[in-house]
């Protein structure tokens, strides 16, 4: 394994995804230089600031270590509609970048990014599924929001 994953898997729910996109939970402050070494040029955050382990100066830490960085925070009890389409705008803006996307654990992420795959890059649902699967169990509020994209994404 390239020692550069290795490092990033110390990262809470560190999940690779593709060669341009990874996942995770909340990365410590240090962790961030492992995100920049493995060649990620955009951080993306989609906790919210009272999200366990919030880092208020993370947007500085991302920014000092030459990434940008792109807080979008999604109400855990509360995802809506318009935060999956602006996260999708920000994926279709980014694509081809190497991009980490994070939230306190990654679950909100791993549903977004389910959606996004499924829904705007035509991904077959039943094997993205357990890339959620991997990490969480999705309650009946994210249960139901996945199911209304969905819905809306016919």
């Amino acid at each position: 394994m390239d020692p550069r994953e290795t490092a990033l898997s110390a990262i809470e729910a560190y999940k690779r995804l593709s060669p341009l996109v990874a996942t995770a939970g909340q990365p410590a402050a240090d962790q961030f230089v492992l995100v920049r070494d493995a060649g990620f040029v955009l951080v993306i955050n989609l906790a919210t600031d009272k999200s366990s382990g919030h880092l208020p100066d993370e947007p500085d830490i991302v920014r000092r270590l030459g990434m940008e960085h792109i807080h979008l925070p999604v109400a855990w009890d509360n995802p809506k509609r318009e935060d999956f389409e602006a996260f999708c705008r920000i994926m279709e803006q980014n694509s081809g970048r190497a991009v980490f996307v994070h939230c306190a654990k990654n679950w909100r992420v791993s549903v977004f990014m389910y959606l996004y795959r499924v829904l705007r890059q035509q991904a077959d649902p039943e094997s993205r599924l357990w890339d959620i699967r991997e990490i969480w169990e999705p309650d009946p509020v994210w249960s139901a929001f996945m199911r209304a994209m969905a819905e809306v994404g016919k």
